[in-house]
């Protein structure tokens, strides 16, 4: 399908320019597992002396602090794609515009997210920026005070380059973080799938999993792993014990959210009717075993005008049953991108109560960063007060990765008031002070033209 046709609908329905665009961009990228630098959508052809000018235009804007907004950055990648050996000059532009743009990923949300998302993985396939665009996250993988290092870890998952395959098998081996750890394994899925590992790396990946899943790990953990160990080649899946193979088929039993929630919303409308396609997202943002594969089912609903209807239906299962962990917490990573205003409360109040299972209150803060609405400092203060408190009392690894993540739904939310107190609070730990002073080192130009 041809750019324009989806411009079209993007016109017709009243939609934001370049929305439906990234969301088709991105889907496609991730799902036809290509590791070609061109995007989906076939753009329209431009005169040369023309794309010539615009490229020069928005790379000069783009390292020279200017605002570059999301369609921006498709826009600037889609040119580079037409001029495979491209030369610019000096030759530090490919690297400033990679670090710059690998930022503003980091620090972006939805839409302009997905821009960024496909932007960089067009410069990373790219004959000439690529190498680029590869070390400069590796670079930022090894930042220990850098937020959203899962995705800088994670974003390696579509390159063939080598150099990418031996850095996700390092950070496996030897992870930084948690965060960093987490980030490799999730590229694991489609780097195995796609063929990008030699063999000897495919068995270190084996012997890893299998031991990694012959101690304590969560359910999601355990369903991601699976899902890798299930690609490898069959010689590599005889040598896993039957025992992991066991852990990793036997799945909570389940529920019928995804029934429930399309019946109300179908019930909501002037007519009954019965739509297959949208339970059948519904219940892969919910229930996929691979992160991706979630996120983009929740931006699939998202681009939709049930995005509403199925927001309120999560949220009503949600408050039905939050002190479930193995329910809740699929339910608030899916609402992490469905959801608005009306559910951002729901999750704060979960980020505040203490009783409920740490898996719970992590990964409401980590919501906190995306969902819609905003929240007022209070809550920020509050929510970091009650959290440092929690920590203090257990010593627990789990809270600080808590902390973690509000500095980080801080980060996203501008919070910076709050956030700048964070530095000089001794008796929280290292690691959550470098976050916070990485989200107020940033340039403000970079985290502006992020929002936009």
């Amino acid at each position: 399908m041809p750019h324009a046709a989806v411009r079209g609908y993007e016109t017709v329905l009243g939609l934001r320019d370049e929305s439906l665009v990234a969301i088709t961009d991105t889907v496609a990228r991730y799902y036809r597992g290509t590791a070609e630098a061109a995007p989906r959508l076939a753009r329209c052809e431009i005169a040369d002396d023309r794309a010539a000018r615009r490229l020069d235009t928005l790379i000069d804007l783009a390292v020279t602090g200017g605002n570059v907004s999301g369609p921006e950055w498709n826009e600037l990648t889609a040119l580079l794609c037409r001029t495979p050996y491209a030369i610019l000059s000096p030759q530090r532009t490919w690297e400033t515009l990679s670090e710059r743009l690998l930022i503003e990923m980091a620090v972006s949300d939805g839409v302009k997210w997905m821009h960024r998302a496909e932007a960089y993985q067009r410069l990373m396939a790219h004959p000439v920026g690529g190498a680029a665009a590869i070390a400069a996250a590796a670079s930022a993988s090894a930042d220990r005070g850098a937020q959203s290092m899962v995705g800088t870890v994670s974003v390696f998952d579509s390159t063939a380059a080598p150099a990418a395959a031996g850095l996700v098998v390092d950070h496996l081996n030897s992870p930084l973080t948690d965060r960093t750890f987490a980030g490799a394994l999730l590229a694991c899925f489609r780097k195995v799938g796609q063929g990008h590992f030699r063999s000897g790396q495919l068995v270190v990946i084996s012997d890893l999993l299998t031991d990694l899943l012959g101690g304590p790990v969560t359910a999601g953990t355990a369903a991601l792993a699976g899902a890798i160990l299930r690609q490898l080649p069959l010689g590599l899946r005889q040598r896993v014990p039957a025992r992991i193979w066991d852990l990793v088929s036997t799945r909570s039993p389940a529920w019928s959210v995804a029934d429930e929630i399309t019946a109300a919303v179908a019930a909501a409308t002037t007519e009954a009717w019965d739509d297959a396609v949208l339970r059948e997202l519904v219940r892969e943002s919910v229930f996929a075993d691979v992160f991706d594969q979630r996120l983009y089912a929740q931006f699939m609903i998202y681009s939709t005008p049930y995005r509403v209807p199925v927001a309120r239906e999560l949220g009503a299962a949600l408050r039905r049953r939050r002190h479930d962990k193995d329910r809740a917490v699929p339910l608030v990573e899916a609402l992490r991108v469905i959801g608005g205003p009306a559910e951002r409360r729901d999750i704060e109040l979960l980020v505040l109560d203490q009783t409920l299972p740490v898996a719970i209150r992590d990964t409401a803060a980590s919501a906190l960063g995306h969902i819609g609405g905003t929240s007022h400092n209070s809550f920020w203060a509050t929510a970091l007060s009650a959290t440092r408190l929690r920590y203090h009392a257990t010593a627990g690894e789990s809270e600080i990765s808590v902390l973690d993540r509000l500095i980080y739904a801080m980060g996203m939310a501008g919070a910076d008031s709050v956030l700048s107190q964070v530095p000089a609070t001794p008796d929280l730990p290292a690691r959550i002070r470098a976050s916070a002073r990485w989200w107020l080192s940033l340039s403000p130009c970079f985290r502006q033209s992020a929002r936009t």
